[in-house]
């Protein structure tokens, strides 16, 4: 609200009221995310946008980060951990469900302002059913997006949706705004989180740890990830003597990880720690990691290692289909290399995984070096300005709002 009903003996005026006094009243936003990463990511999201607009009620749906940011979360986070195209069409009757929820919380808060974290499936439909329950009527918050549909890998028809469903796009990556029909959409590089660490590699000779092993942030990704890793360093112990890990453990799946580790017999071998991945990367010489944004963390750090994914038949046939590029491995993509072995199943299994993890650790230092030159030229690509990612991305919020 912008300004006060004053009366006068003839009238009623609206009378604007002054910045100083505009900054200091309350907005109400809404903001969800459904995955581990988006719950940090919307976390700074929601810091950012209290350093322009004030103080802030937030709603909506969201994870610790969130929670601990202001937000007054109506819906468990968990229920958008869906991975692959079969288990996405099982979960739409309970999807749409949530989505209706949700917007008959929009409908009785009137945010004046939506905002949805990566999630991009469920974000982008969520956005669409509630322009349609709002269609007509006068109120129509502004819906805003952070993390872009990889339109550059795959569906390239999602691009449309975008444009037509939101307001404005935040996007992680250098080259994805020009992707956009900017005259649709308002799309801005907000640079990427981890560019606020400090660029530091360390030296093999200072490495704590042989590996450090990321099986995902999701149940279902450990579930069938870390066996498999785990029947690899026992192999590999065999091979390399005194063989060490450790595994930064997102907080809700420690217990579960910790089971399965001293279950495998390897509690010894392996350190499970409650710990930022980035900060586990800085402690190893070599990393298996699950594809996704522990791979950038991974190649930041100068870690050299192997990336894997599991995939049902159905969704191996869906990404034969439909994708195209010659890797999923975020750093590769960006910097058009081949740093990373990536294994997906058929081909990812015991031996296969085994050679590849043995042929990282017989090339170590060739690999190191290579990686530590990657390193620095990723960290540039991915730096939107001089300051802090909060800082860029209050900046390009301003603009927006």
């Amino acid at each position: 609200m912008s300004s006060v009903l004053l009366q006068t003996r003839q009238a009623y005026l609206f009378v604007p009221l002054p910045a100083c006094l505009r900054k200091q009243m309350t907005s109400r936003l809404f903001i969800l995310a459904g995955e581990a990463s988006g719950d940090v990511l919307a976390a700074q999201l929601m810091h950012a946008v209290g350093k322009v607009k004030g103080p802030v009620v937030w709603s909506g749906m969201g994870g610790p980060h969130m929670k601990e940011a202001g937000l007054s979360s109506s819906e468990e986070m968990g229920q958008l951990s869906i991975i692959g195209i079969s288990d996405a069409l099982a979960a739409l009757p309970r999807l749409y469900r949530l989505a209706d929820r949700l917007i008959d919380q929009i409908l009785d808060t009137r945010p004046e302002i939506v905002f949805t974290v990566d999630s991009k499936a469920f974000s982008v439909r969520f956005a669409k059913r509630l322009r349609k329950r709002l269609s007509g009527g006068a109120w129509q918050p502004q819906l805003i997006h952070m993390v872009a549909p990889t339109i550059w890998a795959w569906g390239k028809w999602r691009k449309k949706v975008f444009e037509q469903t939101f307001d404005g796009l935040l996007c992680l990556f250098p080259f994805e705004p020009e992707l956009f029909d900017q005259t649709q959409l308002q799309v801005k590089f907000i640079g990427h989180p981890q560019t606020d660490l400090p660029l530091q590699t360390t030296p093999i000779d200072s490495c704590s740890y042989d590996f450090t092993l990321i099986p995902g942030s999701r149940r279902i990704e450990v579930k069938y990830h870390l066996p498999l890793m785990l029947t690899v360093l026992k192999k590999l112990q065999h091979e390399y003597s005194q063989l060490s890990a450790i595994l930064p453990a997102v907080p809700h799946l420690f217990g579960m990880i910790s089971e399965q580790v001293s279950e495998a017999g390897l509690d010894r071998m392996i350190s499970v720690q409650k710990i930022p991945a980035r900060q586990a990367l800085s402690l190893s010489k070599a990393v298996i990691a699950a594809s996704g944004t522990a791979t950038l963390e991974a190649a930041l750090s100068g870690v050299p290692g192997v990336v894997i994914y599991h995939l049902t038949p159905l969704n191996r046939l869906f990404a034969k289909l439909f994708y195209k590029r010659a890797t999923p491995v975020l750093p590769d993509l960006i910097m058009n290399s081949q740093h990373y072995p990536f294994l997906l199943p058929p081909k990812l299994n015991a031996d296969t995984l085994y050679y590849e993890a043995a042929q990282v650790m017989d090339e170590l230092e060739q690999r190191h070096a290579d990686m530590e030159a990657q390193a620095k030229q990723l960290y540039n690509k991915l730096k939107a300005g001089e300051g802090q990612f909060s800082e860029n991305l209050a900046a390009c919020l301003k603009s927006m709002f």
